[in-house]
């Protein structure tokens, strides 16, 4: 690799924060595409990246030691224990979304009752999201699909049936 003798110190590892996070993505992206790896190999590197240091330390030994460089063992551990580091991967997303959702719902049920349980905001038209939210729920319960509900109603009905307000059409 050439040498980069050139560059100020520190020129190369500066973070500029105030890029928008899709940048970061990218930028991030691009190396590992850079490496062969491509979308289906997301959730197994998510898995990855959740196991305790000692752990990945062991598949990288009995999965990447015949590589010539880390990138090479990366792909080769995630393509040799993929299904078990998808599985883990998935678990890892979902909790990630889990938490902060938590942290959301703490925060807006420590809001001002008189807003969150009188607010002209509980009149207004059901959301496109709770509608489908609303269905999937009453579906997976076996219930019937609730029809005409307010915004307020509806954010009733689904705290009541325990629905995961991080779904999305698609999840």
């Amino acid at each position: 690799m050439p040498e980069q003798t050139n560059m100020p110190h520190g020129a190369l590892r500066t973070p500029d924060f105030n890029r928008h996070r899709d940048w970061h993505a990218y930028a991030l992206g691009s190396v590992l595409y850079a490496r062969e790896l491509r979308q289906h190999n997301a959730a197994a590197l998510d898995g990855l990246l959740s196991l305790p240091p000692l752990q990945a330390s062991i598949l990288f030994t009995l999965h990447g030691s015949e590589s010539s460089n880390f990138g090479e063992a990366l792909a080769r551990v995630l393509n040799g224990k993929a299904d078990e580091l998808e599985v883990r991967g998935r678990y890892a997303s979902w909790l990630r979304r889990w938490i902060r959702y938590q942290a959301e719902r703490d925060s807006w049920l420590a809001e001002d009752d008189e807003k969150r349980l009188y607010g002209e905001w509980r009149g207004k038209e059901m959301t496109e999201g709770q509608r489908e939210l609303v269905r999937v729920t009453a579906t997976l319960l076996g219930i019937s699909i609730p029809e005409e509900m307010s915004r307020g109603q509806a954010a009733d009905y689904l705290e009541e049936h325990g629905a995961n307000l991080r779904y999305r059409r698609g999840d």
